[in-house]
């Protein structure tokens, strides 16, 4: 007994051990892979759908589906490596730029008024548009380098994008054997087990249609709005809108509402009104997709999407508007099956 436990002890030891090099090794491809799994639980229907129009031709059927995701992936991507190359070094000339930096600070809503207190409190206004044009330039140099390091790096970008879509083939092709597998592996019970996967799943798939979606089309209408309201660089704003409408209870409106004060302050009062117009619109949007998409059953508490998407965005930035709630959906989901799972026990501690 005591050397089989000697035994028992050594093997899940090598075992932990081997995990954990395992990990290790695939770190740096760790964004790779959640997105790839991520794809994998979001287009597997479609992948179901087309399975059963080629007549269970697994290969066909996975490839189809890798070749739409990979459609719908690279879209996006395009748009914004044209926002990055093109636009962005446009806008850091502007601002860059000191006749261009002044002439903005002199546009700004009660600037007289704002010197006039600064003034009395013996703090001059030069000094501190002097600072922000000193922080801005900071930035900007910032953001630049980061976007040159992009560039340089287009090997390993393409290399992640092809491990991606190599792992979702063989996820959707092979994924419900993986499932089967690690539900042997897993000692949670096949029952729970499968509604993990079912719960998991279904969540991630509403933060797909719920969050990317419906934020996508909200940023699209935002930044519309703002083309005819006549502004210029709309590529950059419609990125903006669209990474702020996933913020629930403000959305789009955390950028169009300043917008429209601006206007107003400035005497454009036609275009102030016509922004809050839209806004009321595009909040609309929200009202009528979102039960459309995913129903009620699997949507996440706003406050915590708000505060999932904002932890995420600090620790890994624009990935992280999806990490965050994935991670929030998997939390969320592990707390419903305890709920569950001991229900009993807990009424009886009452």
């Amino acid at each position: 007994m005591k050397f089989e436990k000697i035994q028992s002890g050594f093997f899940f030891g090598f075992l932990g051990v081997a995990t954990i090099l395992f990990f290790w090794l695939v770190s740096n491809l760790s964004f790779s892979i959640f997105w790839a799994i991520f794809f994998t639980i979001v287009f597997y229907p479609l992948y179901e759908k087309i399975l059963k129009k080629t007549k269970n031709k697994k290969n066909l059927s996975a490839a189809l589906t890798t070749v739409i995701i990979f459609i719908s992936i690279s879209i996006p991507l395009t748009l914004t490596s044209y926002v990055v190359i093109d636009q962005i070094p446009k806008i850091n000339k502007t601002l860059l730029d000191k006749k261009e930096l002044n002439s903005i600070f002199q546009e700004l809503p009660f600037k007289s008024e704002i010197d006039k207190v600064l003034i009395k409190n013996n703090i001059q206004p030069e000094e501190i548009q002097e600072n922000i044009s000193k922080s801005i330039k900071t930035n900007l140099k910032s953001i630049s380098t980061k976007i040159i390091d992009i560039s340089q790096n287009i090997f390993s970008i393409v290399m992640n994008l092809f491990l991606m879509l190599y792992i979702i083939f063989f996820g959707l092709r092979d994924g419900k054997q993986y499932l089967l597998r690690l539900s042997k592996i897993l000692p949670l019970g096949d029952k729970t087990e499968r509604r993990l996967f079912k719960k998991f799943s279904s969540i991630v798939r509403s933060i797909f249609k719920g969050t990317l979606i419906v934020s996508t089309i909200q940023g699209l209408l935002a930044g519309m709005l703002l083309f005819f309201a006549g502004f210029k660089a709309i590529l950059i704003w419609t990125m903006v809108l669209i990474i702020s409408a996933m913020i629930p209870a403000v959305g789009v409106g955390l950028i169009l509402v300043p917008i429209a004060i601006f206007l107003f302050v400035k005497g454009s009062i036609g275009l102030a009104i016509m922004i809050l117009v839209g806004l009321l619109f595009i909040s609309l949007v929200d009202n009528i997709l979102r039960p459309y998409l995913i129903g009620h059953e699997t949507e996440i508490p706003d406050m915590l999407i708000t505060i999932s998407i904002l932890a995420g965005l600090s620790l890994w930035g624009v990935t992280g508007l999806v990490i965050g709630p994935v991670i929030a959906g998997f939390f969320l989901t592990m707390w419903h099956l305890f709920e569950e799972k001991y229900n009993d026990n807990l009424d009886n501690n009452e």
